[in-house]
């Protein structure tokens, strides 16, 4: 809450803290809880002393744009902040490139010399290989849906729709064909294929909350009435 008062001094509290702000240059504020606006670069914002989420809540004070720290300290969370994104981005695509680089290949999209499969009869020899625990009756339809499922989540996660949720289910995925391999041909191929960097990549994006270039941002957004 920001109280003008006629010595242009502010109080704020945050998180139970008092502080007060004064718009005025002051290189040596008076008491340990005030923090110095108007070209102060060296302020307790400067210093880090208040945390960003806290920082956030003085946002409404009328003398931010006269703020060098405050200034500061905004800059600092926008460039943060655009980082994630671009790393979200990144993540969406290289797992569902990933996913749908899978697929290609055992439709038999890529060539020969680049192939691991080939054509849909490898893969699910390959998937009996890794999976010998399963009945091959079960094999074809196994192969089936795991195909689906790759493509599905490699669509959603390419347009952001509900992204955490098929981020984490991509997770599984992966670390369900990471186990798969250490189990039946060793953990080298697993480690060697990057399966458990995959599988760590999408839990991780998983937990990033914030919506960028994503369907959801259009879904969520209020209809102006």
């Amino acid at each position: 809450k920001l109280i003008k008062t006629k010595e242009l001094l502010f109080t704020i509290k945050i998180w139970g803290m008092q502080f007060t702000l004064e718009a005025v240059d002051n290189p040596q504020p008076k008491s340990p809880n005030v923090i110095v606006l108007n070209g102060n670069p060296e302020g307790r914002f400067a210093r880090g002393k208040i945390s960003e989420e806290d920082f956030k809540k003085c946002k409404n004070c009328y003398e931010k744009k006269n703020c060098v720290a405050f200034n500061q300290t905004l800059r600092k969370l926008e460039i943060k902040n655009m980082n994630t994104k671009f790393i979200k981005v990144f993540l969406r695509l290289a797992i569902s490139i990933g996913f749908l680089s899978a697929v290609a290949d055992r439709f038999g999209i890529w060539s020969k010399e680049v192939s691991v499969w080939g054509n849909w009869d490898s893969f699910l020899s390959y998937t009996q290989m890794i999976n010998p625990w399963i009945p091959n009756s079960l094999i074809p339809t196994i192969g089936l849906l795991v195909t689906i499922a790759e493509i599905v989540f490699a669509i959603f996660l390419i347009i952001g729709f509900k992204t955490e949720l098929f981020a984490k289910l991509s997770g599984f995925l992966l670390l369900l064909f990471a186990v798969s391999m250490t189990f039946s041909t060793g953990v080298k191929g697993a480690l060697d294929f990057s399966v458990f960097s995959a599988s760590a990549g999408a839990f991780a994006l998983s937990l990033m909350k914030e919506k960028y270039l994503e369907l959801d941002n259009l879904i969520s957004k209020p209809i102006n009435s």
